[in-house]
């Protein structure tokens, strides 16, 4: 058995979505190696959802934290995936330090400038991005986006593209879940509900979804008869960072006009968004009738994926692998709604495009999927799409075969 030592490092490791459970399924491939997790991000862990046999590390704030991991843990790979930006303390560990860095690399959009806008006390400045990515012995996309940002850098340590992991044994249609949402919630054969399952950022473009709901409110009339549509929001009701969110409550009051036709599950004593309550979760998928998400970029998009699962039809905007998936593929348009960029504009200090829809766009897809699933149908085929199209069986022997190079190279004595 291999006896290596392998150092993960990502971001915190407070929740089991997004890049934990990319790692967390990393670390479950690569359980015959010795593992340990160091996080250079978001703050301190209190919560790490890697196995608790795994010895975890916080090394946020301070690239010297990450090189004092390094010294003591002595790896001979470092898997890392997180933010280009802050890939800084890796550089410096490696400088100091040698081992085989691969770089799991995920941006939220292809037309990412390698120009980053950074702040220190003193000044605000602008770093080029692509020396941190050249220093890496393997650069491995995780997406059609990541993919296509590394080539367009000239990038010349570009390995395959590797999908990234999708919970297919924890997601799937439950017809007693189902039932149970709706009566927990006071739904019933007359309610058509579109979800969310999101964080409070403003990339998420929540806002833009409640306006939807709120002018397809006014156009009931225009549903089929007795048709209700109502909004299911599982998002946070205020956000991580006091200006990069909304207030939830506020935009409830503003675009609210049926009584009871919003409803923010985190509201509920005892339920907090970061619990990740993966039954829960199934419970939505299942007992609503259609999720959206139309954010301004996405990255990997995992609560479509997690809906697809369960069979539940989608409204998709541009960003992220919901688009590439679930609107190129034709057959994915049997069964959901492609909502097509309208525009764009440039996120402040980002240099990235974040893409705009068109509000009438957005209510004919919603009212598309009304007219479709409103007689309790589901999207059948969509699981076995996400199935097709992310092959999870390979996963697992992928990243085995990533780590099995790297360490072939260690052994020839060839420097990093």
């Amino acid at each position: 058995m291999p006896t290596q030592n392998v150092l993960l490092v990502g971001s915190h490791g407070n929740h089991k979505t997004g890049i934990n459970y990319v790692l967390m399924e990393i670390a479950a491939a690569l359980k015959d190696y010795h593992l340990s997790y160091a996080s250079i991000s978001g703050g301190r862990t209190q919560k790490h959802y890697l196995a608790s046999k795994i010895p975890t590390y916080d090394a946020v704030g301070d690239p010297r934290r990450l090189l004092e991991v390094i010294a003591n843990v002595r790896p001979d790979v470092v898997i890392s995936f997180d933010d280009v930006w802050h890939l800084e303390a890796i550089e410096y560990a490696r400088s100091k330090y040698p081992f085989y860095w691969v770089h799991y690399f995920l941006t939220e959009e292809a037309q990412l400038h390698p120009g980053k806008t950074v702040q220190q006390p003193d000044r605000t400045y602008k770093v080029d991005m692509r020396p941190t990515l050249d220093r890496c012995d393997a650069l491995i996309p995780s997406t059609t986006h990541s993919e296509a940002v590394a080539k367009a850098w000239q990038l010349e340590n570009i390995q395959p593209l590797l999908h990234p992991p999708v919970p297919v044994n924890t997601f799937s249609y439950s017809r007693k879940l189902r039932d149970n949402f709706r009566e927990l919630h006071g739904y019933d054969s007359k309610d058509f509900v579109f979800v969310v399952v999101a964080k409070n950022f403003i990339r998420k473009n929540i806002p833009f979804v409640m306006e939807c709901m709120f002018y397809l409110q006014r156009e009931a009339d225009k549903l089929p008869p007795g048709i209700i549509p109502k909004l299911f929001l599982h998002v946070p009701p205020l956000p991580m960072i006091a200006s990069a969110g909304y207030d939830l409550a506020y935009l409830k009051s503003i675009y609210e006009i049926l009584p009871k036709s919003i409803h923010i599950s985190t509201e509920e004593e005892g339920k907090v968004f970061d619990d990740r309550d993966e039954e829960y979760l199934q419970a939505i998928y299942s007992g609503g009738d259609t999720l959206i998400s139309l954010p301004y970029a996405e990255g990997i998009g995992y609560p479509v994926i997690e809906a697809m699962l369960c069979n539940m039809p989608v409204v998709v905007g541009h960003g992220g692998y919901p688009r590439r998936y679930a609107a190129e593929l034709p057959e994915a348009l049997k069964r959901n709604v492609l909502v097509k960029q309208s525009g764009h504009y440039i996120a402040p200090g980002m240099n990235q495009i974040w893409y705009q829809y068109s509000l009438q766009d957005a209510l004919t897809a919603m009212a598309s999927c009304i007219k479709t699933y409103h007689r309790k149908k589901r999207a059948e085929g969509n699981r076995d799409l996400v199935i097709d199209y992310f092959k999870p069986m390979l996963f697992a022997e992928n990243w085995k075969t990533v780590v099995s190079n790297a360490l072939k190279v260690v052994a020839s004595g060839v420097k990093a």
